[in-house]
């Protein structure tokens, strides 16, 4: 199974939902969204093979929302939305510096929200401190890296419902935003050996447990060596986004 076919387990899209890919490059996890969905229908109906459905069988189709900052992936992107014949709205331009999905002066919201950004983006901090949407209120992060920026604004684009990325994932956990990263294996992306993770939002739940701050105060875990290291990994890392299912890696289809 590939990464993207797994992201679109994990959000499980329902008829009817919107969906929102903030760096959709040519449309792969919208595509593998709505796929899934066909699968989901054709199994409900005892049909083996999703392409086998009637053009009616899914009454309340995805609303698919992708924006791309590359014109030849958005030309892509908006080609697999009509090969695929999805009703997506696909933008062209900077995500994080000019959303395109607005209402009013507000980001638009979204059910579901899931993107594969470019890791370590680079990004001047003004980028994130002049922002006018309030999309990074946990935190600036570095100008080194982005990752934790377009988190912040895949969160801000979801229905209601001294570290600086340390303190920005400090926030995410105790503010209940974290319910789980998968730890995927290592060599998985042709960008880098690194192992990716996949960090599931709770659908705005509290994460259960203790507070991570208690945790953190904790004498270490006397056991054996990766298991202490583990231990000691902060617990945004070790704990704890289906409507927000962020892909750090993976086919890098990204902006």
């Amino acid at each position: 199974m590939g990464v993207a076919t797994l992201m679109a387990y994990i959000i499980d899209p329902q008829q009817g939902e919107s969906l929102y890919d903030p760096t959709s490059g040519s449309g792969g996890l919208l595509v593998k969204s709505q796929l899934r969905l066909a699968e989901k229908v054709a199994a409900e109906r005892g049909i083996a093979d999703p392409h086998d459905l009637p053009p009616d069988a899914i009454e309340r189709p995805l609303r698919l929302f992708g924006q791309e900052i590359l014109p030849t992936t958005y030309a892509m992107g908006r080609m697999n939305a009509f090969l695929h014949d999805m009703t997506a709205e696909i933008a062209l331009g900077d995500t994080m510096r000019s959303p395109k999905f607005t209402r009013d002066g507000q980001l638009q919201t979204f059910d579901k929200v899931v993107a594969n950004p470019m890791w370590n983006q680079t990004f001047p901090t003004e980028v994130y401190e002049n922002d006018t949407y309030g999309r990074f209120a946990r935190g600036t992060p570095p100008g080194s890296s982005a990752d934790w920026g377009w988190i912040q604004h895949m969160e801000a684009g979801l229905n209601e419902g001294s570290n600086r990325e340390r303190d920005i994932r400090a926030k995410f956990v105790e503010q209940g935003l974290v319910e789980a990263v998968i730890l995927l294996p290592e060599n998985l992306f042709y960008n880098t050996s690194a192992p990716g993770h996949n960090p599931r939002h709770p659908h705005g739940q509290p994460a259960p447990g203790r507070d991570p701050a208690d945790q953190r105060r904790q004498a270490p875990h006397q056991g054996p060596p990766q298991e202490r290291a583990d231990a000691r990994a902060h617990p945004a890392d070790r704990a704890a986004l289906p409507r927000l299912a962020g892909r750090e890696g993976a086919e890098r289809d990204h902006q």
